[in-house]
């Protein structure tokens, strides 16, 4: 599964909601739906994020990194399943420079307390320590 980071506020003009983008389903004539919501969408199938990648606005917010992959696990399993926060054991076992992608886009302050109390990192707890403030500051 998939962990993509969506930032609207770096687009010109910024955005201030979801991005859906249209795909094919490969099933006929049929167009399925994909929405990243503002901070890290988790749970999107590798094969929708392959499909949903190739569309030129999607190529266009990752050029100017409004969006990010963070991870892509290989999975094969069509259906798309997309959560909002990522799961704070996730994020532990994500390389460092991955965790601190998903603490900056992160606009969920309790599950940036939860992973404030998991992840032993000191680099990681800077970050969150950091990304909490911004938040609660209005800095976001």
């Amino acid at each position: 599964m998939a962990i993509i980071s969506y930032r609207p506020e770096l687009e010109s003009p910024a955005r201030e909601g979801a991005l859906g983008v249209a795909y094919d389903s490969s099933t006929g004539t049929l167009m399925n739906t994909l929405t990243l919501e503002p901070g890290v969408n988790r749970g999107i199938s590798d094969a929708v994020w392959a499909k949903v990648r190739e569309n030129s606005a999607i190529k266009a917010l990752i050029k100017i990194k409004a969006i990010k992959e963070i991870a892509v696990t290989g999975d094969a399993d069509p259906e798309e399943v997309v959560e909002a926060s990522p799961d704070v054991q996730e994020v532990r076992g994500l390389p460092v420079e991955d965790a601190l992608t998903v603490i900056e886009s992160s606009v969920d302050e309790a599950f940036l307390e939860g992973l404030r109390g998991a992840d032993p990192r000191a680099t990681v707890q800077k970050k969150i320590v950091a990304r909490l403030a911004a938040l609660r500051e209005g800095r976001a």
